[in-house]
C-alpha cells in the first residue's frame, strides 16, 4: 500500500507553528503588560494575537486533517475501491411524479420510434 508524502504535512504544521506561538507570546504579553496600556489598545493587542494564533492553529489542523484524509484514500484506492465504503448504496428515486413523466416521454416504443400519442392519431 502507497502512503501518502509527509513531507508537505510536515511543512504546513512547521509553517504554521511560528504563527500559534507567536499570537499566543503576543496574547500573553498583552495581558501581563495590561497596566501599560489603555484598556482599548490592550484589547486590540489581545484580538490581533489571536488573529496570529488562529491562523497558526488553522494552518496545523489543516496538515494533520489533510495528511489523515490523503491516508484513507490512498488506503480505498490501494483495494481498488476508488473511495472508501459508504454503507449500502440507495437505489435511483423514480418513485415521484416528475421523474415518471420524463421517463414515459423519452422511453424508445418498441419499432425504434418514440411514442407519442400524436403518432397513434395520425394513422
Amino acid at each position: 500500500m502507497t502512503q501518502p508524502p509527509k513531507g508537505a504535512a510536515l511543512f504546513l504544521a512547521l509553517f504554521g507553528l511560528p504563527f500559534l506561538g507567536a499570537g499566543l507570546l503576543f496574547i500573553y504579553a498583552q495581558i501581563v503588560s495590561r497596566a501599560n496600556f489603555k484598556p482599548g489598545d490592550a484589547i486590540l493587542g489581545v484580538m490581533v494575537g489571536s488573529v496570529f494564533a488562529v491562523i497558526g492553529a488553522g494552518l496545523i489542523y489543516a496538515a494533520i486533517g489533510g495528511y489523515g484524509r490523503l491516508k484513507k484514500q490512498a488506503s480505498a484506492l490501494a483495494q481498488g475501491l476508488g473511495r472508501p465504503p459508504r454503507g449500502k448504496p440507495k437505489p435511483e428515486d423514480r418513485n415521484h411524479l416528475l421523474g415518471d413523466l420524463h421517463f414515459l416521454q423519452h422511453d424508445p416504443a418498441p419499432g425504434g420510434r418514440r411514442a407519442c400519442t400524436e403518432d397513434a392519431a395520425q394513422r
